[in-house]
């Protein structure tokens, strides 16, 4: 698919009319073939992933259309719709480390990709750092979290709530590209204090409480050794810089 094919599928996710995200009619339909397109695109090039990119899906469609599930009161097929955004957000957000097998990162045509990417990605963060997105996202967690204290829930809710986890250990992965210390606070930093503000710590509570927690342990432990990111390099470069005046 060309470029033209990916932006034209974006418009027909919803727009922006006078400060509100007006969803489409056909958004959750779109929402399947993007997703589709990612699954099938070519792992050596990720073609169709940067389309996407350049299409700036994430932050102006995507991202606006997540807080509008919250905001708006009647849209139809809304947990089919919180579910096909969160699923094609942390499929457009995940690490390049996690895109291919390790053995390809020497080829040079790969390492132009990987540095491809991580800059979109960057780009498309900076749309989490007003924390409404985040607010949302963890908020819709909770409600789900607190459902499942009480009954089991189906596995395609557990599949939802695997999905945010992944969502947010991507987004504090994404690398702080050509930070300078005059920039202010790094973004990971930034982003790091906005969910433990709107109660990422009781969510992972009720994670760890609940009776499914099975289908979410390995998604929860990769977020919470990435909440510690900086303690643990710090820590290493410490036993580094010990062992080396020994």
């Amino acid at each position: 698919m060309n470029d033209g094919g990916i932006q034209s599928l974006a418009t027909q996710i919803g727009c922006v009319f006078d400060g509100s995200f007006f969803i489409s009619d056909e958004c959750s339909e779109v929402l399947e073939e993007l997703i589709s397109l990612l699954n099938e695109d070519d792992k050596k090039t990720c073609r169709i992933r940067c389309q996407m990119h350049l299409a700036h899906i994430l932050p102006h469609k995507l991202v606006p259309l997540l807080i509008s599930l919250d905001e708006q009161e009647d849209v139809e097929d809304r947990d089919k719709l919180y579910s096909l955004t969160i699923r094609l957000m942390t499929n457009l957000t995940q690490p390049t480390e996690c895109l291919l097998p390790s053995y390809l990162y020497s080829e040079s045509g790969y390492k132009n990709v990987m540095t491809e990417i991580n800059q979109f990605l960057a780009v498309g963060r900076e749309a989490f750092l007003d924390g409404k997105a985040v607010i949302v996202l963890l908020k819709y967690m909770e409600r789900m979290l607190t459902t499942a204290q009480h009954k089991e829930i189906p596995i395609s809710d557990c599949e939802v709530l695997n999905n945010c986890l992944f969502l947010l250990r991507n987004l504090l992965f994404i690398h702080d590209l050509d930070y300078r210390s005059d920039d202010g606070p790094r973004p990971y930093l930034i982003l790091l204090g906005m969910l433990f503000q709107h109660g990422l710590t009781d969510v992972l509570m009720l994670v760890l409480k609940s009776a499914q927690r099975e289908y979410w342990c390995i998604a929860a432990a990769q977020l919470v050794s990435l909440l510690y990111k900086d303690e643990v390099s710090a820590l290493s470069s410490s036993s580094r810089g010990a062992k080396t005046s020994q």
